[in-house]
């Protein structure tokens, strides 16, 4: 985050100002995002989740041009922290019961932990071919907004 913000001329204290704020939005909407996930369909909560990551990545080439970007990029960071809870606890139980519970979840866990490595080396790589990090986000926010639309087709099968 501080490399990136950097490259859009904002400083160390800046990006990293991003974290405690996004953690009281994801904090507050964490709760009503756990009474909701019991009366309303899963494949919302995926569709949020894609939405807000995607906007997320949206915001950052888009920081430069002020403080309404960065609230936006805050709001839409905790936003999809909330939504991850919902969807790394409730989806697998719903989807496919408790009988396979620890094998799905140390499943869908250990792809969760593999993307979290491989994000920051695309993001390096990046900056080593195009000499900017903010490649990344137009190739991948409208991927990731792809695939929580997707999640409209999600149907609890339960």
């Amino acid at each position: 985050m501080v490399a990136i913000f950097g490259e859009a001329g904002l400083g160390r204290s800046v990006a990293l100002a991003v974290f405690f704020p996004a953690a009281i939005v994801s904090v507050l909407i964490t709760p009503l995002v756990n009474i909701a996930s019991d009366y309303m369909q899963l494949k919302y909560f995926a569709v949020a989740h894609g939405i807000a990551l995607g906007f997320f990545m949206l915001c950052l080439p888009l920081l430069p041009q002020g403080a309404s970007m960065y609230v936006a990029l805050i709001v839409s960071k905790g936003l999809a922290t909330a939504m991850f809870g919902v969807n790394q606890t409730v989806v697998w139980p719903r989807f496919f019961g408790l009988t396979h519970l620890g094998a799905i979840t140390g499943f869908a866990t250990a792809w969760f932990v593999g993307g979290s490595a491989v994000g920051p080396y695309i993001y390096s790589l990046s900056l080593q071919l195009t000499g900017s990090f903010l490649w990344v986000s137009y190739i991948f926010a409208p991927l990731c907004i792809v695939l929580g639309l997707l999640g409209l087709r999600a149907d609890n099968p339960n």
